[in-house]
């Protein structure tokens, strides 16, 4: 046959392949009953049957095996729950061009667990977080016996001992022995967690912060027993510096000496210097402009920096130097000094202030206390008044969220507590506490509703001369919506506002989604500023609209005063995190 030839024939023979019709695939329905739960789900889980019904090769003959195999997988995924003499009906069919593969299943009663023997050998024998692990294990005497619960004790064990340093840890004895005869089952544990590691050297990638300097932040010595949350607590603590934009501590178990483990810390340093500038409006304070200078470190840790915040409403200018306090990894000492101009329509003041503080965690707060020097020249109805204050104060703020940027469930709350005493470098005595509270509860999946409340009280020996930025005022964006900006408060003889020893504000507000970053919302707020309990309290009401931004939400909100006379109508705006 010529090469030709050849070659007309192989077409034809491909041709003829291709055409011909293609058998489609069997079809299989799997039916199983007497058992449900994770029995149930178990058994869908291991029979091959139902992994391959929907395989496009499906057959007669494939379908016939897998069935055959299915008592035996059933077997097997209800011994792993404890039911090891399970009876099992099973019948195939075919109707209408479908398979039908029924099974009818008693398991029969579960093996229980009569004892479990478990023993901590090696350094471990002593370590109560064994001790604590052995009362807490999933697998526990009388119950089932659950293979999956069995094979979870010993993997947390073992994690347990990577945790704390017992690197050589093994287990000398694992098994499970059943008597079907008593349906009983002992478990055997022995697990040797041989000697405990400890902490080696820690070396430093190159970094412009001395080392000593960060060494101070290790929660741990060379030589103290190894524990995994300590290095975790290493690189949080150097991470929160703000000195570098990524940490890594890793621990160096292959070069191990003499159950030493060396910790290797790589650090990649953020810019020195950051200059931040931007631009806003607020209907509290009209259009607004930022500018900031921050030099992150020095060479011993140190912070600086300075800023300046322009607006017809509130100026301000800045400076700031923080030292660690080497001594506590998550405190620093502060100092810090600052011009501002304040212009409310109800009052005005110039005031410089200089102070020091320290930052610390107490009971799980952000803790600051400290005292500053204020010089504040106000003016405030018809009164111009000069005040030289020496304060102490100390506050405590606590946040927790779900998520920063839009808190769907979370808090804030916050205590300051603040005073001066006349002739101690001040010129009158006072005392004043603010209490600040924020709660976010979510419903359904797209509404939640806002809380929030603010209390001040003050105790002051002459309140013509306390300064205006230490009195009382309510209205604005975030107090009581419908009114502007501090404009509530006591009023003199003239009816201008001059501020109140006292402020009580609440609010309620349902958010609820629309579109994936919109939103629209519903408040009521209501409180004053007095300086008696009992005086008028005004309320304002309205609705908004809110879209979330990169920086946070966009809140515009149409608010109505209705404790005022007329009721008026205002536009509120303020952008920002929830808490």
């Amino acid at each position: 046959m010529t090469s030709k030839c050849r070659t007309v024939c192989l077409l034809a023979c491909l041709c003829l392949i291709f055409t011909l019709p293609v058998s489609a695939a069997e079809r299989v329905v799997i039916t199983v009953k007497g058992v449900e739960g994770e029995a149930l789900k178990n058994i869908l889980t291991s029979l091959n049957l139902q992994k391959q019904k929907d395989h496009p090769r499906l057959t007669e003959r494939r379908i016939k095996r897998l069935y055959k195999k299915a008592p035996e997988e059933i077997r097997l995924a209800l011994q792993a729950l404890g039911y090891y003499q399970p009876k099992i009906q099973s019948q195939l069919t075919r109707k209408n061009g479908v398979w039908h593969a029924r099974y009818t299943i008693d398991p029969g009663p579960p093996v229980r667990v009569g004892e479990m023997d478990i023993q901590i050998l090696g350094e471990g024998a002593d370590d109560p977080a064994f001790q604590k692990l052995l009362s807490n294990l999933p697998l526990k005497e009388g119950e089932v016996l659950h293979h999956g619960r069995y094979e979870k004790s010993k993997r947390a064990l073992q994690k347990l001992a990577v945790k704390r340093g017992y690197f050589d840890a093994d287990f000398r004895r694992h098994r499970v022995e059943v008597d079907l005869k008593k349906y009983r089952a002992r478990v055997l544990l022995y697990f040797d967690t041989g000697v405990r590691y400890r902490f080696g050297e820690v070396s430093f990638s190159p970094s412009p912060i001395r080392v000593d300097k960060l060494k101070l932040y290790q929660p741990f010595v060379k030589g103290d027993p190894y524990l995994n949350d300590r290095l975790i607590a290493f690189q949080k603590n150097l991470f929160n510096t703000d000195f570098f934009d990524e940490v890594i501590v890793q621990p160096l178990p292959e070069a191990t000496s003499d159950h030493a483990v060396p910790v290797r810390v790589t650090l990649v340093p953020r810019k020195r210097n950051r200059y931040t500038a931007g631009i806003g409006f607020g209907t509290d304070t009209g259009p607004r402009l930022k500018l900031g200078w921050d030099a992150r470190y020095t060479r011993h840790g140190h912070r600086m920096g300075a800023a300046a915040r322009i607006s017809p409403v509130l100026s301000t200018l800045s400076t700031h130097y923080t030292l660690p306090h080497f001594r506590k990894q998550d405190a620093e000492l502060g100092f810090n000094a600052g011009l501002s101009r304040t212009d409310t329509g109800t009052s005005k003041s110039h005031s410089l202030k200089a102070g020091i503080n320290h930052r610390q965690k107490r009971w799980g707060w952000n803790e600051i206390a400290g005292i500053d020097y204020l010089y504040e020249n106000f003016d405030v109805s018809d009164q111009t008044e000069t005040s030289k204050l020496m304060i102490p104060a100390i506050g405590w703020t606590k946040t927790e969220t779900d998520n920063p940027a839009y808190t769907r469930n979370g808090f804030r709350l916050a205590l300051n507590l603040r005073g001066a005493v006349a002739g101690l470098l001040s010129d009158l005595s006072f005392a004043q506490a603010t209490l600040d509270a924020k709660y976010i509860r979510s419903f359904w999946d797209a509404g939640r509703m806002i809380f929030r409340g603010n209390l001040g009280l003050t105790s002051v020996s002459n309140f013509d001369r306390l300064p205006t930025s230490l009195r009382y005022f309510a209205g604005g964006d975030y107090s009581i919506r419908g009114f502007d900006y501090e404009d509530l408060g006591p009023r003199d003889d003239k009816g201008k506002v001059i501020g109140g020893k006292y402020r009580m504000v609440g609010s309620i507000e349902y958010e609820h989604r629309i579109l994936e970053k919109w939103s629209v919302a519903g408040f009521v707020d209501a409180g004053n500023a007095f300086n008696r309990f009992g005086n008028e309290i005004e309320v304002g009401t309205g609705f908004g609209i809110r879209w979330l931004s990169p920086v946070g939400q966009i809140r515009i909100d149409l608010a109505m005063g209705i404790s005022e006379p007329g009721r008026p109508i205002r536009l509120h705006i303020n952008i920002g995190p929830d808490l």
